[in-house]
């Protein structure tokens, strides 16, 4: 079912089935060939003609296999999409196309308003699909972009904290430095007053030993 659906849904391209990557230049899909046994598909499905850029194929294939899962039985949108194809082969016009495959349809006792109704269910199964990816991704953004927003709130905050610290510190420094420097010059001050009281001491001494000691030499000079 899922190869069926890819012919439907799916560019077949034999030149570019081992490419790594699909040709973003080419704008219209190719008509798959029916001929051969050995026919190879290139899972690349079909993109408007006005985007240069082809649907990743992993997220085609999830999205197939979505529609595969809840094929509704009988005919209906699919068969039609399948008619659609098999005349994409013949030289007409699409109106004639459409009108031919609803032919085709009508035959199989189906209508317009179930082939609407059924491409409806489809778009739901794919409504479906595309909830449970945004789900993943806001998960993945919880996980992963929104876990490291928080990281990078907080070490914001840590660093600011920090900075913070390393201001009142600096500050802490300068006082202390300031201190410092006023503890410096008072030692400086205090050496040089006990110098000053020293000299004048030592002067004092000097003067009055020098007189007894004079007076005791003129004595024993003039007295003996």
């Amino acid at each position: 079912m899922l190869k069926k659906l890819k012919s439907l849904f799916v560019v077949e391209d034999e030149n570019q089935q081992n490419q790594a990557a699909p040709d973003v230049e080419k704008t219209e899909p190719t008509i798959p060939s029916t001929s051969g046994n050995n026919k190879q598909v290139q899972q690349n499905i079909e993109y408007d003609s006005d985007s240069s850029t082809p649907p990743n194929q992993r997220f085609v294939d999830i999205l197939l296999k979505a529609i595969e899962a809840n094929n509704l039985d009988g005919f209906d949108y699919i068969e039609f999409k399948n008619s659609l194809h098999s005349l994409s082969k013949m030289n007409m016009d699409e109106p004639t196309r459409y009108k031919s495959a609803y032919a085709m349809a009508q035959t199989m006792g189906t209508s317009v308003d179930k082939l609407v109704q059924s491409g409806n269910h489809y778009l739901d199964v794919l409504a479906k699909e595309h909830n449970k990816f945004q789900n993943a991704v806001k998960n993945q953004l919880d996980s992963q972009v929104n876990g490291r927003k928080q990281q990078i709130t907080e070490l914001k905050s840590s660093i600011e904290s920090k900075k913070k610290k390393i201001a009142e510190l600096q500050k802490e420094i300068e006082q202390e430095s300031k201190q410092l420097d006023e503890l410096n010059n008072d030692l400086t001050s205090a050496a040089e007053k006990v110098k000053s009281t020293e000299n004048s001491f030592n002067h004092a001494y000097d003067s009055v030993v020098k007189q007894i000691k004079n007076d005791i030499q003129q004595m024993n000079n003039y007295l003996k």
